[in-house]
């Protein structure tokens, strides 16, 4: 059986360990405005896909286009220093 809560968990991480590393990144770099997108738009999406239901047949369609709106301003954001999220 597999576990719909840890998958869950860990793709909420995997959104958070992107964000944070590139939050970094951007900022340790020097661009203090592309460093705040990235933690305003990461955390965003991150926080977004916490509030949604483990077992992925009860997130709804408008849920859905909503994380995938939020995950595609993340990686606009991650664009900007030459990153990607592949989640």
């Amino acid at each position: 059986m597999d576990d719909l809560l840890l998958k869950k968990a860990e793709a909420f991480t995997d959104i958070e360990t992107v964000c944070l590393e590139a939050w970094l990144t951007a900022d340790q770099s020097g661009q203090p405005k592309k460093a705040h997108e990235i933690l305003r738009t990461g955390l965003l999406a991150e926080h977004y896909k916490s509030l949604l239901d483990a077992d992925p047949a009860k997130v709804t369609s408008d849920q859905s286009a909503q994380l995938t709106t939020l995950l595609d301003e993340f990686t606009r954001a991650l664009r900007t220093i030459g990153r990607t999220y592949g989640g």
